[in-house]
């Protein structure tokens, strides 16, 4: 207890982390810090889960400070006869009618894999810290069957 306590100190004097921020922690755990006491740190994750965190985790771990966007990956598979430039296009297309996509940072399509029957990409975005990867799945998904191409998610 009282070694939190010191921590919640140095972590309230040195202001490396706000309120509003977004962290994750080397556990894994990741969410927006809506509190800062003496003694712990709470985050709130993107499920809406509230994690108090001790303040020895804030300054002896591994701690990452995100800014307003952070980057996510979408895994996915087309069959080997959507040409390649044709999944990329569509790919990029659904996620422009995202919104809150950072413009900035381009949004990539990469080919991850190849089988006989399968190519495996992954659709890489910066996105704002509050968004998940389900509406982006949601709007590839759509866009994708308008065309009348299958996708598969790992």
């Amino acid at each position: 207890m009282f070694n939190n306590f010191v921590a919640g100190i140095i972590v309230l004097l040195e202001k490396r982390v706000h309120p509003g921020d977004f962290i994750e922690l080397q556990t894994g755990d990741s969410g927006i810090v809506v509190e800062i006491n003496v003694r712990t740190t709470v985050i709130e994750t993107l499920e809406c889960q509230r994690i108090v965190i001790p303040n020895t985790e804030m300054i002896a771990k591994k701690l990452t400070i995100g800014g307003e966007f952070h980057r996510i990956t979408l895994p996915f598979s087309a069959s080997r006869d959507v040409k390649k430039e044709k999944v990329r296009k569509l790919a990029i297309e659904a996620i422009e009618s995202c919104f809150k996509v950072d413009k900035s940072h381009p949004i990539e399509v990469w080919l991850a894999k190849l089988s006989d029957t399968i190519a495996q990409y992954e659709l890489v975005l910066w996105v704002s810290k509050k968004q998940t990867s389900a509406e982006y799945l949601w709007a590839l998904e759509s866009h994708f069957s308008k065309e009348s191409i299958k996708l598969s998610f790992a």
